[in-house]
């Protein structure tokens, strides 16, 4: 029950009174999340928003190393052709079809690199950068959702829910 006697003002900011049983304590805390804005001040933002923000982050690296393993194991030779660039190439990729697996391997790794740069993960050198270049990870999550949507290879369908991971994940990143 909400004391009567207590004036808004001598009650400490943080208690909140929901109901008559119940009062919730809601301090809100804000921490230094790394980011400078303008003016030089520090960017400040609850625990929260920082947890959401490296969550989505690490939830986006974990995945994308599925994929990037699955690119790796392609450009070694593993036969599983069908399951990538449209089933184009079942079985073993052929030579050039490697280079290309391998180069899909570090474009990969360069997203992830953004990914955590910009959630304050890690890389922080890459800060700045990733300001700009976390939407250019967000527009390919869509692109790859929409391709994987529209593929007519029905194995290579099994990343569908790999990219809306990635695409909702880097979504979050980039909004916070």
């Amino acid at each position: 029950m909400r004391p009567k006697n207590i004036p808004n003002k001598s009650r400490p900011p943080y208690l909140k009174y929901c109901d008559k049983n119940r009062v919730e304590l809601t301090i809100p805390i804000r921490f230094n999340c790394g980011c400078i804005l303008a003016g030089g001040r520090n960017c400040l933002r609850t625990l929260p928003e920082i947890m959401n923000l490296q969550t989505s982050a690490v939830i986006y690296a974990v995945s994308m190393a599925v994929i990037i393993i699955f690119q790796a194991c392609l450009a070694l030779g593993a036969p599983w052709g069908a399951a990538s660039m449209g089933g184009k190439f079942p079985g073993r990729y052929p030579a050039r079809m490697r280079v290309v697996a391998i180069i899909n391997t570090g474009i990969l790794t360069f997203l992830v690199l953004i990914v955590l740069a910009r959630a304050h993960v890690a890389f922080p050198t890459l800060y700045v950068l990733s300001t700009y270049l976390i939407w250019m990870v967000v527009v390919l999550g869509f692109l790859s959702v929409v391709l994987h949507i529209i593929t007519r290879s029905k194995i290579e369908r099994i990343w569908l829910p790999f990219t809306i991971v990635h695409f909702t994940t880097s979504l979050i990143v980039a909004l916070n």
